[in-house]
């Protein structure tokens, strides 16, 4: 009941507007105009900036990202994603598989078939403010994840689970290593303390970089 209330609360408080935007933007403003900051000069900090700048900048932008969390909703979002994820370890879950194996294909089947055409709506209105766009990011990414999540869970009790999943097994003992890890390998490509590329490449090749980082640590820890 907490979890679905939390996890809606997003899209009530955008809606009506409960919590303006740039409520906690205050510091950012006031270290942007000490440091000399524009939001049309903070790619090329992040590209070509010396490593004490970044780190000012970043310092700085931290307050945009509160504000973000807090007046778009995302705070309760994952609260409640903690409460639900807090359920399925309470009650041992991830231990039972075959028992709870028609409801995780029924929601393999849901989450998939929901999410992926409410996760397409969202990335088509992703630059707007509308109603739609907010509806679909608040009841559209915890179905697709979901189904994932089922779907991995289906092939891992399949006949093959083993042989195919097994190697993704390493790393997802050491989340918070992986997360670390990939955000010292990005900021040595994308930043200017490294080659730089953060403002050369569009956000197209971002992925094919996410994957190719996440395939050296699978590597990395099955070796």
């Amino acid at each position: 009941m907490f979890s679905a209330l939390a996890l809606v609360a997003p899209a009530a408080i955008t809606l009506t507007g409960a919590i303006p935007p740039e409520s906690f933007t205050a510091p950012r403003d006031m270290l942007f105009h000490r440091f000399g900051f524009t939001n049309d000069t903070r790619i090329d900090v992040w590209t070509s900036g010396s490593v004490a700048q970044i780190v000012r900048l970043n310092v700085s932008n931290w307050f945009n990202q509160l504000d973000y969390v807090i007046t778009s909703g995302m705070l309760f979002k994952i609260f409640g994603c903690f409460l639900l994820g807090f359920y399925l370890g309470r009650n041992e879950i991830h231990k039972n598989l075959q028992k709870y194996r028609l409801i995780i294909k029924r929601l393999a089947v849901f989450g998939i078939a929901t999410g992926v055409p409410l996760n397409v709506i969202y990335a088509w209105t992703f630059s707007s403010e509308s109603w739609l766009h907010t509806v679909t990011d608040t009841v559209g990414i915890l179905p697709l994840s979901a189904g994932y999540a089922s779907l991995l869970c289906l092939i891992w009790i399949g006949p093959s689970g083993n042989k195919l999943l097994h190697h993704f097994a390493p790393v997802g003992r050491m989340a918070l290593t992986n997360y670390v890890g990939q955000s010292v390998i990005c900021t040595l490509i994308f930043y200017g303390t490294g080659l730089g590329l953060g403002g050369k490449m569009g956000p197209t090749l971002y992925l094919p970089v996410g994957f190719v980082v996440y395939l050296f640590q699978i590597v990395w820890k099955c070796c």
